[in-house]
């Protein structure tokens, strides 16, 4: 069974007005995976601060519309960039609860070939 850091790929994608966000983000689940930023609109002085927290950093140009960027980076780069056994993908602007990972690991374990989204408020 791989350590912990080798079971996921985490894949996070925000931008210049998601940097605080990131900020708190990126050092939350930094040891669950290996970490990949993806971003075209971070400037250099940013990246340099959050570069600490990140296994790869990728800056995906398929499209000039940040939007449509965002989405082809998800559906064209993820699965190819992923080598851990399982990858999580992350909004910049998520809410993570204290237990998150426990969730994620246990439906894995029930359901290892599930495709899993967070749960919905309420629920």
């Amino acid at each position: 069974m791989p350590t912990d850091k080798q079971k996921y790929d985490i894949f996070i994608c925000g931008g210049a007005l998601h940097y605080q966000c990131l900020r708190n983000l990126l050092p939350s689940v930094a040891r669950f995976g290996n970490l990949h930023l993806a971003s075209i609109s971070l400037n250099t002085d940013e990246l340099a601060h959050l570069s600490i927290y990140c296994d790869s950093i990728h800056h995906p140009r398929h499209d000039p519309d940040g939007y449509r960027n965002f989405n082809l980076f998800c559906t064209r780069d993820i699965n190819r960039l992923a080598r851990a056994p399982y990858f999580i993908k992350l909004d910049a602007d998520v809410l993570l609860s204290e237990d998150w990972i426990d969730y994620v690991d246990g439906t894995i374990d029930r359901e290892p070939d599930a495709v899993l989204f967070g749960p919905t408020p309420g629920r």
